[in-house]
């Protein structure tokens, strides 16, 4: 009887930041090039219009999974492996959102991965897509709702009471 193990160094991080080319992987060349063409317009390059979407497209993610109280936050910058190209799909939704003349070539295959990473983000926030913990948790302190423990039910009139009205 013999068994297959991975090493442990063969496992990818269990938390990752999505880099800016992972990002830039997400269009097609001449894409690329009309986003360029904007920025400079704008007075912007490219990468730091790409570099900004990325982010907040991270911080959404980090959203959703902050949202499920049993799931830690790694380091700032950081996703779960498995929710890596979720991020990548929202950052490129928004630049195609919000560069001029790219929302036209947004295909219905882009939208139903929008769709797709949507629906997988809300379960990841209801606990029904469960992700990895950070090997270490980050410094961010997730506000969680206070919970009220209600014990006994405090009548202040009783139906004995009620019956003269």
């Amino acid at each position: 009887s013999s068994s297959f193990i991975l090493p442990p160094s063969s496992f990818p991080m269990s938390w990752i930041p999505p880099s800016l080319d992972d990002l830039k992987g997400k269009f097609p060349p001449q894409v690329i090039s009309l986003i360029a063409n904007y920025s400079a317009k704008s007075g912007d390059t490219s990468d730091a219009l790409l570099t900004r979407e990325l982010a907040n497209a991270i911080e959404e993610v980090r959203g959703y999974v902050a949202a499920n109280a049993e799931n830690q936050l790694g380091a700032a910058g950081t996703l779960p492996a498995s929710l890596k190209d979720c991020a990548l799909v929202l950052a490129r939704k928004r630049i195609y959102a919000n560069v001029p003349g790219l929302d036209t070539l947004l295909n219905d295959a882009m939208k139903d991965e929008v769709k797709d990473v949507q629906r997988k983000l809300e379960n990841v926030a209801a606990g029904k897509f469960r992700i990895i913990q950070p090997d270490t948790p980050g410094t961010e302190v997730i506000p969680r709702p206070k919970m009220e423990i209600v014990t006994a039910n405090d009548r202040r009139n009783t139906r004995d009471q009620m019956k003269s009205l």
